[in-house]
């Protein structure tokens, strides 16, 4: 890459982005160290992951566990926080939030889930 790349990756719900791409952020990082920036998002804020944790204290561990994730690739991540199973109730929240940031950003690359992936509502 002669000049700078950027990539948006979106994903439904938090360690969405870290399984369908992980490998293929960690490689393009790899391959292009800062002549790429890498943008991660998360539309819902993973609060019903967990049989164990409550919603605040769940909410803040995935939280924790992106930012993480984001570190290790020197990624920048955010979140337009929106309960699981809600993000198509408020998919006009979600809308106006990534507008926002692709205008800003202006990416060059954009991954996010397959249309056909209907593995649940908040995944369209």
């Amino acid at each position: 890459m002669s000049e700078k790349k950027k990539v948006v990756v979106v994903g439904a719900h938090p360690d969405d982005i870290e399984f369908m791409f992980g490998g293929t952020l960690a490689k393009l990082k790899e391959l292009n160290g800062d002549a790429v920036e890498i943008y991660m998002y998360t539309i819902c804020d993973g609060c019903m992951g967990s049989a164990e944790l409550d919603y605040a204290d769940l909410r803040a561990a995935r939280w924790k566990e992106n930012l993480e994730a984001a570190a290790l690739i020197g990624a920048a991540y955010d979140t337009c926080d929106i309960r699981d199973l809600e993000a198509d109730i408020d998919r006009h929240i979600a809308k106006d939030i990534m507008v926002g940031q692709f205008r800003q950003i202006v990416p060059d690359i954009v991954l996010t889930h397959s249309p056909r992936d209907v593995y649940m509502p908040d995944h369209r």
